[in-house]
């Protein structure tokens, strides 16, 4: 795997969801995490274990790797049992987290509502979010555009993973025009809201191995969401390198 001179690293990020357990997670971590130290210097990396497993991976991995979280709350503190917030995330080592995924927003876990207010706290403890949508590009991206304009902490880029829903657990993707049309419309709504924002758009519509040298061959998108296929080690390595083939 090689990279050019001058070419932008893709960002790879690895959702465990709850494939792995506590075991599994720091076993995974102990094992590739010269792996991964390979693979940073050719891609941005960045794992998302359970929220109670972000201490141990962030000690078990270099710092070049980044660790998120899959879910957070709405709420900094207060009186919300059972809810993780931006400020336990940050103090545990987390430096991503995951917002409106198509599972948390199918379960009515998360509104685009929600999602809004979720990067708005995230921002402000220092921790990127990363922001899922689906096909409603303006219903679920808008709120989020509404509140950051208004945010006085504000970030120099904005990640967006778009997620089509009927993709997720295949091995098919959309037509080239299908995404290149997505594309656009997730950066002409982030632009006229905010134009020096830049926006690192993702694809998260089931990646696997098939799926990402389907997707190698458009340069519509800055890096991958990973779920099943990202919590074997091997299979990762060999989506991140069918990018730089």
């Amino acid at each position: 795997m090689k990279i050019e001179w001058g070419m932008k690293k893709k960002i790879y990020i690895a959702n465990w969801k709850l494939f792995l357990s506590g075991l599994q997670t720091r076993l995974w971590c102990a094992r590739h995490a010269d792996g991964l130290r390979d693979l940073s210097a050719q891609a941005k990396i960045i794992v998302c274990p359970e929220s109670v497993f972000i201490e141990s991976t962030r000690q078990l991995l270099d710092a070049a790797i980044g660790v998120g979280a899959q879910y957070c709350s709405t709420y900094s503190a207060g009186a919300h049992t059972g809810e993780t917030s931006p400020v336990s995330l940050r103090a545990v080592g987390a430096t991503h987290c995951i917002v409106g995924h198509s599972e948390a927003r199918a379960n009515g876990c998360e509104s685009s509502e929600d999602v809004a207010d979720k990067v708005s706290v995230l921002l402000e403890q220092g921790i990127d979010p990363i922001v899922c949508i689906g096909e409603k590009i303006n219903e679920q991206l808008a709120p989020v555009m509404a509140r950051l304009v208004n945010l006085s902490a504000s970030s120099r880029e904005l990640m967006v993973a778009y997620e089509p829903e009927w993709a997720i657990g295949g091995d098919d993707i959309p037509s080239r025009e299908h995404l290149v049309a997505a594309c656009v419309a997730i950066r002409e709504l982030v632009r006229a809201a905010m134009p020096a924002l830049e926006v690192v758009l993702l694809y998260g519509g089931s990646v696997n191995e098939i799926t990402a040298q389907k997707l190698a061959e458009s340069d519509e998108f800055d890096g991958y969401l990973i779920g099943r296929a990202s919590a074997d080690f091997q299979t990762f390595k060999n989506i991140v390198s069918s990018s730089y083939k």
